[in-house]
C-alpha cells in the first residue's frame, strides 16, 4: 500500500495538466507551488529567516575596527596668530590645514563577539530548518488532501455504478414478481438495498464536497466553487504491484 501511494504521488507530480474546459484544472504540483508561494505562515518564517541573516551579519561587522577622521582648513586676514611660527602678523593672509585620523579595535571582547557570531549562526540555521519543515508539512498536507479528493471521486463513481446496477435488478425482479416467479420479499429486499446505496451516495458526495473545501482552505482560495483538479489516468501493472508487495 505504501508503494502504491508513492507511485500515485510521483505520477501526479510529474504528469502534465490537461485542460478539458475553460475552467482551470489544478495539478498536484501547481497546488503545492501555489501554497508555498502564498501561505502566510511560510511568508512569516521567510521574514524571520531574513531577520536572523541580518543579525548574523551585524555580529560579524562588530569584529571590524572603527575608523574616523577629520580635516580642517583655517583662513585668517589682518592681525592673527601664525600657527606655524606662533607669532602675530599684521595684514597678512594666513591659511593652515589640520588632519586627524583615529581608530578603535575592541580586543577584550573579541571572544564574546565570536561566541555571539556562533550563536547567531545556530539561530539562523534553526530558522532555515523551521522554514523547510513548514514547507514540507504544507506540501504533505496538500498532497494528502489532493489524494483524498481522488479517492472520494472514485468512491462516488463506484457507488453510482452500483446503484445503477441495483436499479436494473429492481426492474428485473419486479417483472419476475409480476410474472409470479419470485416472492414479494425478494423485491422488497432489493429495493431496500437501493435505498441504502442512495443514502451512501449522498454521504459520499458530501465527503467529496468537504475534501474540495479542505484543499481550497489550505490554498487560501476562499471558495471551492469552480475548483477542479487534474484527474490522472493511472495504469498499474498488477503483477508487478503484487510482486513488490510480497517483497
Amino acid at each position: 500500500m505504501r508503494k502504491l501511494f508513492s507511485f500515485i504521488l510521483t505520477w501526479l507530480i510529474i504528469s502534465p495538466g490537461v485542460i478539458f474546459s475553460q475552467e482551470k484544472l489544478w495539478s498536484l504540483e501547481e497546488c503545492i507551488r501555489y501554497a508555498i508561494d502564498n501561505n502566510i505562515q511560510i511568508k512569516q518564517q521567510v521574514l524571520q529567516t531574513r531577520y536572523q541573516e541580518n543579525i548574523l551579519l551585524q555580529s560579524k561587522l562588530n569584529l571590524l575596527p572603527t575608523l574616523n577622521g577629520q580635516a580642517t582648513h583655517n583662513y585668517s586676514f589682518g592681525r592673527a596668530l601664525d600657527e606655524t611660527t606662533y607669532e602675530y602678523t599684521e595684514n597678512q593672509n594666513i591659511q593652515s590645514n589640520s588632519f586627524y585620523a583615529g581608530g578603535n579595535l575592541n580586543l577584550f571582547r573579541g571572544l564574546q563577539n565570536f561566541n555571539t557570531i556562533k550563536r547567531n549562526e545556530y539561530q539562523l540555521l534553526a530558522s532555515e530548518l523551521d522554514l523547510e519543515t513548514i514547507k514540507n508539512s504544507i506540501s504533505m498536507n496538500i498532497a494528502l488532501a489532493y489524494l483524498q479528493i481522488l479517492l472520494n471521486r472514485e468512491l462516488v463513481s463506484a457507488t453510482e455504478n452500483q446503484l445503477q446496477i441495483t436499479k436494473q435488478q429492481i426492474d428485473k425482479t419486479n417483472k419476475m414478481f409480476i410474472a409470479g416467479s419470485v416472492a414479494k420479499g425478494n423485491l422488497l429486499q432489493i429495493e431496500a438495498q437501493a435505498a441504502s446505496e442512495e443514502l451512501q451516495l449522498i454521504n459520499l458526495k458530501n465527503q467529496l464536497d468537504i475534501s474540495y473545501l479542505t484543499i481550497t482552505q489550505m490554498l487560501e482560495l476562499g471558495s471551492p466553487a469552480g475548483f477542479q483538479i487534474v484527474i490522472p489516468e493511472i495504469q498499474i501493472d498488477t503483477n508487478t504491484l503484487i510482486s513488490e508487495n510480497v517483497d
